[in-house]
């Protein structure tokens, strides 16, 4: 064996070898797209809210411009469609690629005045052709609907978390709601303030086992798929593995957790289990930096999107030398990039 052959196999084996708590370095800072403004790959300064496809590309949700635009996994902008809202819609809330390739964009809607407010779901062809609707909510009695976030399942199935607070008696209740593809119910764990869940409107992610993560306040929840409580980390503070204002939640092929935290202006990334690894970011409009990152997303290839409100744009990040990301001769290439 020549030496060149050993030392590659040698770069090989350190590349495939798998993440240990507190041993991750930060991910690369690859770049950032977009600015503020309505025009092509233009976003405005209000919700961003990112989802990946099989293919790699990036789909974001411009809330303040009520568009969906895509871009290439580089940032090049590909297309954009308008969000179809409906007669009472108010704000679109969050987008994400199912299994098939379609667009799921959650939106509220209702009197934001005397708090008559429901959540609607949409369903997107990738060219933008509304495809179906429905309403989360309609047989539940009269009450108010708050909800941030959704994540699609493996198999297609829709997660969202929802809060609900009855009317009249302004009673708060906290579920998680799994609907099909179709929109039809499947299952829906939570109840009243007292239970594990939050009475606040989380960040949401489902790994490759139908676990639910909701990310929310100071701390990550930990559901099995059928809503039993499994474990939660973090705590009010910005030591490592402690959150502000935990806001937004991803989970990479490896099964890493990334957490972004709106007032510390950063991201964390651990275990499945909760174990810190690494953590990037700080406040400014700089390569790496944030103000008020609301959104977070992976992509095929393990990297990192970040949404970012205040600066108007996306921000990228390629997986740190000792995470299992990449393990082809095609991802060396990437690492050296």
């Amino acid at each position: 064996m020549s030496r060149g052959v050993f030392l590659l196999l040698i770069i090989l084996i350190a590349v495939q070898r798998p993440a240990t708590a507190g041993a991750a370095s930060p991910p690369t800072f690859l770049g950032t797209w977009g600015s503020l403004g309505s025009g092509p790959g233009e976003f405005a300064q209000g919700r961003l809210d990112l989802t990946t496809d099989a293919a790699g590309h990036v789909w974001v949700l411009d809330a303040g411009n009520l568009r969906v635009q895509e871009f290439s996994g580089d940032g090049a902008f590909l297309s954009m469609w308008p969000i179809q809202m409906p007669p009472e819609g108010t704000a679109p809330l969050s987008i994400a690629a199912d299994p098939s390739g379609d667009l799921i964009v959650l939106i509220q809607s209702g009197n934001v005045t005397n708090e008559d407010l429901g959540i609607a779901i949409q369903r997107y062809a990738p060219a933008g052709n509304l495809v179906a609707a429905a309403a989360l909510g309609a047989n539940q009695p009269a009450g108010a609907f708050h909800c941030f976030d959704l994540a699609v399942t493996s198999s297609g199935d829709l997660v969202i978390p929802y809060s609900y607070v009855t009317a009249p008696g302004n009673q708060s209740y906290a579920f998680v709601r799994r609907v099909s593809g179709s929109f039809a119910f499947v299952s829906e764990f939570g109840g009243a303030a007292g239970t594990p869940l939050p009475p606040i409107m989380p960040g949401v992610a489902v790994d490759a086992l139908g676990n639910v993560y909701l990310a929310f306040s100071d701390r990550v929840e930990e559901f099995a798929s059928d809503g039993t409580f499994v474990t939660q980390w973090g705590g009010s503070g910005s030591a490592d593995g402690q959150f502000l204002s935990a806001v937004a939640i991803a989970i990479d092929p490896a099964g890493n957790v990334y957490v972004t935290d709106n007032q510390l202006e950063r991201v964390q990334e651990f275990t499945s289990s909760g174990a810190f690894l690494t953590k990037w970011g700080a406040a400014g409009s700089g390569p790496g930096q944030f103000i008020q990152p609301l959104s977070i997303a992976t992509d095929v290839l393990g990297d990192i999107l970040v949404g970012d409100v205040v600066n108007a744009r996306v921000s990228k990040f390629g997986p740190g030398p000792t995470q299992v990301i990449h393990g082809t001769w095609g991802a060396l290439k990437r690492l050296y990039r």
